[in-house]
Parts: C-alpha cells; sequence; structure tokens
C-alpha cells in the first residue's frame, strides 16, 4: 500500500485547512454521487487563501476521484478576512453546504477579534446562494470570536452545525466566556440550537468536531475546561456528547437554566449514555498556576455495521457508538504522552494507546468504512510532521503495518457518513487531504481493479 498526493492548490499557507492553528477540529472535505457529475461522483474541499493580502475562502473539485482538480474557486471577496471552513454535499450529491468564520458584520465589524458565522450553499449549477449570518458579534461584548466551524448532514438534508463562540464581557474584569454552539438547519431556519456551557464556573469549550450518525443524532468532540469536579480549575481535557432526539434542545446532557437561558446546556459531565469525558488522565503533580492543557485535538466517526460479534450501534436506544482519537500531551510518572483511541461497544468504554508521539503532536484523525473497518492517521512519534497511516478489520482486531507519509499538516479524512455513499469503491485505503510544502493535495492509495470498499 502507498499514497499518492495530487494537487489541489499551490501556493498555500500550512494553516489554510485550519482556524488560525495546526488543529483538525473541522470537516473540509466531502463526497456526493450523482448521475449527471462526470464518472458519476464529485470530491470536493473547502480551505483559504491570500489574495491581495486578506484571507478568502475557496474551493475546489475534482470529478476523477481526486487525481485532477479543476480551477480554484474563490467563495468570499471584501477587505475583511475570512477563516476556518468546513463543508458537506447535499443529501442529493449534487450541491455544497459551506460554513466558515468571518470579519466584517455586525457593529464590531473589521477587527480580527470579532468574526462572525457564515452559511453558504452551492447549487449543481456552481452557483453559491447569498450568505447567511448564523452568529453575529455580541455588541455588548468588547470582543466577540466566533470560530471553528464544523458542520455535518443528516439523512433528511438536515445541516448539523458546530463552533466556538467567545465572549468578553468586560474588558475590566476580563471575565470570558468561551463554548461550543450547536445550530441545526432544517432547510428553512437554524432556530435549533445550544450552548454548551458544561465544567466549572468559568465555562470554556472550543475546537469541537461534529458527525451525525445512521439515526440522524449529532455527536460532539471538544475540547473542555474541567468537566468533572476531578479536574484541576485550570486543567483541559477532551469529551464526546451526543444528542439522542435529533438535536432537540432536550436531548443533549446537562441542565436548562429555565426561562431565561432555555437552550443553555450546564452542569458537570458523567460517564452516561450520552456523555463521556474521553481523557481521564490526570496530572499528579502541583496544579498549574496557568492553562493546562493535558488532552487536546480530538476527533471523531461512527458507522452503522455488524461484523461478526462486533456491533457498532445500540439497537436500543437507537445511536451509533462513537470512535474517537485525541491527543495526551502533559506526561508524568504515570501517563504515558501519545495519541490515544477511544471508543464504545456493548462493554462499555475503551481506550487504547496507538502512538506514543510528541507532546505537541496535532491533527490526529480517524475514519471508519460503512463494514466497519477503521483507518486512523496519527503523527509519527520521532520525525516532526510525519504521519502513519494504519487500518483494523474491526475494533478488537490488530492493527496493520504502517504506511508513512513526510511532510504533512493537518490530515483530515473523508468522513462524511451522509448520503449514505461509498465512494472511491476500487481503492485500498481512506483518503484525505493536507498541506504538504506549499500545496494542499488530496492523498489516496492508487486504484485498483479487484475488492469493493466503502470508504468514508
Amino acid at each position: 500500500m502507498a499514497f499518492i498526493g495530487y494537487p489541489i492548490d499551490t501556493p498555500v499557507s500550512p494553516t489554510c485547512i485550519s482556524q488560525d492553528a495546526g488543529d483538525n477540529s473541522s470537516n473540509n472535505i466531502t463526497y456526493g454521487e450523482e448521475a449527471w457529475w462526470p464518472d458519476g461522483n464529485i470530491v470536493f474541499c473547502s480551505y483559504m487563501k491570500v489574495v491581495s493580502g486578506v484571507q478568502q475562502i475557496f474551493v475546489n473539485k475534482s470529478y476523477t476521484g481526486g487525481v485532477t482538480w479543476e480551477t480554484p474557486e474563490q467563495v468570499t471577496s471584501g477587505n475583511y478576512h475570512k477563516y476556518g471552513s468546513s463543508c458537506c454535499m447535499d443529501v442529493h450529491g449534487c450541491g455544497l453546504h459551506l460554513v466558515y468564520s468571518a470579519c466584517g458584520y455586525g457593529a464590531t465589524a473589521g477587527k480580527r477579534a470579532n468574526q462572525s458565522i457564515i452559511y453558504q450553499f452551492r447549487d449543481a449549477d456552481g452557483v453559491w446562494s447569498i450568505e447567511t449570518i448564523i452568529q453575529l458579534p455580541y455588541t455588548a461584548s468588547t470582543w466577540n470570536d466566533s470560530t471553528h466551524p464544523c458542520i455535518a448532514l443528516d439523512s433528511s438534508g438536515n445541516v448539523h452545525l458546530v463552533y466556538s463562540w467567545g465572549i468578553n464581557f468586560s474588558i475590566i474584569t476580563g471575565r470570558t466566556v468561551y463554548v461550543v454552539v450547536y445550530r441545526k438547519y432544517n432547510g428553512v431556519d437554524w432556530n435549533t440550537k445550544a450552548a454548551f456551557l458544561y465544567g466549572g464556573n468559568e465555562q470554556y469549550s472550543d475546537r469541537p468536531n461534529i458527525q451525525v450518525d445512521y439515526y440522524g443524532n449529532p455527536h460532539v468532540v471538544m475540547h473542555i475546561k474541567q468537566p468533572t469536579p476531578s479536574f484541576y480549575s485550570t486543567t483541559y481535557s477532551t469529551v464526546w456528547i451526543a444528542n439522542l432526539q435529533q438535536g432537540h434542545i432536550d436531548g443533549w446532557p446537562g441542565t436548562r437554566p429555565v426561562p431565561a437561558y432555555p437552550w443553555y446546556c450546564k452542569g458537570w459531565l458523567s460517564d452516561t449514555i450520552n456523555s463521556h469525558v474521553l481523557c481521564t488522565k490526570l496530572y499528579t503533580g502541583t496544579p498549574p498556576s496557568s492553562f493546562h492543557h493535558p488532552s487536546y485535538y480530538c476527533r471523531l466517526s461512527l458507522s452503522h455495521s455488524s461484523v461478526g460479534d462486533n456491533c457498532y450501534y445500540d439497537g436500543a436506544n437507537e445511536y451509533d457508538y462513537p470512535h474517537c482519537v485525541y491527543d495526551f500531551n502533559y506526561g508524568d510518572t504515570i501517563y504515558t504522552v501519545g495519541t490515544y483511541y477511544t471508543w464504545k461497544d456493548d462493554s462499555g468504554w475503551h481506550d487504547e494507546l496507538i502512538s506514543a508521539s510528541p507532546s505537541s503532536s496535532p491533527s490526529p484523525s480517524i475514519a471508519i468504512n460503512p463494514d466497519g473497518k477503521i483507518h486512523t492517521i496519527i503523527q509519527e512519534p520521532v520525525v516532526p510532521a510525519k504521519y502513519d497511516y494504519r487500518q483494523r478489520v474491526t475494533y478488537d482486531e490488530m492493527w496493520g503495518a504502517k504506511v508513512s507519509i513526510s511532510e504533512l499538516i493537518a490530515p483530515r479524512q473523508l468522513v462524511q457518513r451522509y448520503p449514505v455513499q461509498y465512494p472511491m469503491d476500487v481503492m485500498q485505503c481512506s483518503p484525505f487531504i493536507a498541506v504538504q510544502g506549499s500545496s494542499l493535495k488530496f492523498f489516496k492509495c492508487p486504484d485498483v481493479v479487484t475488492g469493493y470498499g466503502y470508504f468514508m
């Protein structure tokens, strides 16, 4: 097995598929199948690029399974920066949903730390809709920083969105709330929403990744401050939460401060059917005097399959089990620094060290086929910017041999569940995008003519 990187656009910045950093929270690559596309399929990706000194959002597409790419489309314009983006195909496989964060809107327009969340749709003819503003800066705030948007789609065509929403209430007190917000678009409005204020008195959560399961339930993993009382007040971890009511406010864990803020979800997180702290490896030394991030960069994938004795879903409660990766980057005498794979099955949660990677290890990635095969891309333990790709047939099997790819930044696998499609049918590995050198590339294995694999 070997990967080939096919250029999407060049030159680009190292952070072109990130939000001002080497994070891996957004879904930036998506696939669709439709009879009127050339060869019956299309691959889209979104990214940002500097035009005349201003960051703008671009998309590009491939009709050849990622081997050749068309002329990049510049979606945004104007004198204000646009940052991280996320995209997914619609249920027909012919339209593209796109979200991004942008300066230049509202009462505090133009300030770097006052960003809005914007949504646009591209139809099959390549026509973009007007901008829909999902989140404007809070005018009573000294700054508002809405960043890290990430979207996924369900089988009914609903768009599920999460993003980080930061508010500073006072220059004098410096009180800041930075929380992950969930929104759902039903084709008419974005009125369904929730703000996740879990944890201690100074709530803080950001960098979310979202996927939607077979039943239409949104699952979110995110970076969070003090999710349970056992954590130091300045200690962060990573958590998974799910909504088993297709995004309805009552489906999220936590309490609701009714009636003032019925869309706020508050409280400590516990190990329940729809919430779990992924990393419980607490630092055992003296509590740090500043923010402490032992767990960072989490990502999620889902599958609705049953392979032998291995079931990837809970049929009684109707949700798919989550499979997550996260980075634990603060070692001591008890825990090993590295990337961990954490998943749930009928017997409960399991946590496995899959790479003793450096403490600054960014951007682990995971994807699962509809037939249950699991794929990870994890930073190589010794050489920076070198990533190892591995796969295993089911979650209780051994990992296969590693395939290493050098000089990568923020690899992101194609993980969209819906529409239920089987992209790149003749490929033997899971495709992904990443920056390599000054180029944004699509990586996949050479096409083969035997076998029939489903890769999301």
